[in-house]
């Protein structure tokens, strides 16, 4: 919403700019449904913001800058006549009537954490390296493909040479101390009320915290099917029944100040560019780890997955974040964030929940073994 408000600020303001959209939580259909029409110029969506010089080099070349307007404009057309051929075949149903098609919570009777509240946990660099998922630090460098393509025997010498010198700036962020990787995490005495997930103090007399979770109301191409219209508070128990609960954390990878400064004083963008790169793998690396560990004190003690089971999410339960379509509410954050005391560990939060350090990964965490990952947004 906030990105359709800047665009049709920019369109009354008369700006003659060309507006780029990215992020993890957009989508090319949403630039094209929401935002392109509330400004004339070019609205491009840009799905890596590695991939952004490439778009604004042609969007300084007045020809070429035609060609991807027309281009562009022609796409998000198309998008814009789906969407709406969509709609049109699967009109929203009530709320109550979406709640009615919500997923089943079933017979699933939630174990109890071992421990309530809040846990801090530290890892070490060489700890977090096995669970790096490769493929999105290649991706920053424009280079595309499976982490298993990319660092097979037979890759191309230049992305093996990559690969070294991101080995090389690891062993030195580990060797120097140049990265400080914190986290913590909480389980919470939880049920669900409506739309909304209630967490309470450990007696369960008092509550702490609410989250509203949306709830997908389109109408299901199999009338009347159960888990139609789910809502991410479909996997806590409700009022009056188990007991349940919510868990969450939140990790960082804060890089020294006094390297990053080295390196803009060095005009060192490669060293610059490569160590912030590998912050982020840190950071969803430590949550991934950290989310092992969770599920391995708390509901799956017996889990033992390989890396390959980890990174394609065949373990039970999920771990969204604020900002994901099943919960895009990044305000939520400031909540998550009093329950777990994140600034112990030194992750703060923006006027706008933007998280500092920027290599940080907040989650809500979810046992029930049906939960899955979906949009409720349409």
């Amino acid at each position: 919403d906030e990105m359709i408000h800047v665009a049709a600020e920019m369109e009354r303001q008369e700006f003659a700019l060309p507006l780029l959209i990215g992020g993890a939580t957009t989508s090319d259909k949403h630039t094209a449904v929401k935002i392109a029409p509330a400004y004339g110029q070019e609205t491009l969506y840009v799905k890596d913001a590695s991939r952004c010089p490439g778009i604004v080099e042609k969007l300084m070349n007045k020809e070429a800058r035609q060609r991807l307007d027309a281009q562009n404009r022609e796409a998000q057309a198309r998008l814009r006549e789906r969407y709406e051929a969509e709609r049109d075949r699967r009109p929203l149903l009530s709320l109550d009537a979406a709640r009615k098609l919500g997923v089943p919570f079933g017979d699933h009777v939630p174990e109890a954490p071992p421990q309530m509240g809040v846990t801090t946990l530290d890892a070490a660099v060489t700890d977090l390296v096995p669970y790096i998922d490769w493929a999105p630090f290649f991706h920053t460098w424009e280079i595309r493909g499976t982490a298993d393509t990319l660092l097979a025997d037979d890759a191309d010498p230049r992305i093996k040479e990559l690969k070294g010198d991101a080995d090389a700036m690891l062993d030195r962020l580990a060797r120097e101390g140049l990265v400080s990787t914190r986290c913590v995490y909480g389980f919470f005495p939880a049920a669900r009320e409506d739309d909304h997930v209630v967490v309470y103090d450990d007696a369960r007399t008092t509550e702490r915290a609410r989250f509203g979770f949306p709830r997908r109301r389109e109408s299901p191409r199999k009338k009347g099917a159960p888990g139609a219209c789910p809502s991410l508070c479909d996997f806590i128990a409700p009022v009056g029944g188990p007991d349940d609960w919510l868990g969450a954390f939140v990790v960082t990878a804060e890089l020294d100040s006094g390297m990053l400064q080295g390196f803009d004083d060095d005009h060192d963008d490669y060293g610059s560019i490569m160590a912030k790169a590998l912050a982020d793998r840190l950071a969803e690396a430590f949550a991934e780890y950290a989310h092992e560990r969770m599920r391995r004190g708390w509901y799956a003690p017996d889990e033992d997955l390989p890396q390959a089971d980890l990174a394609k999410v065949r373990y039970r339960g999920i771990r969204p974040a604020p900002g994901y379509p099943a919960c895009p509410e990044h305000a939520d954050k400031g909540t998550l964030f009093d329950l777990l005391g994140a600034d112990d560990i030194g992750v703060t939060l923006t006027e706008s929940f933007a998280m500092v350090p920027a290599s940080s990964v907040c989650a809500f965490v979810f046992a029930h073994p049906d939960s899955r990952y979906f949009s409720a947004v349409r």
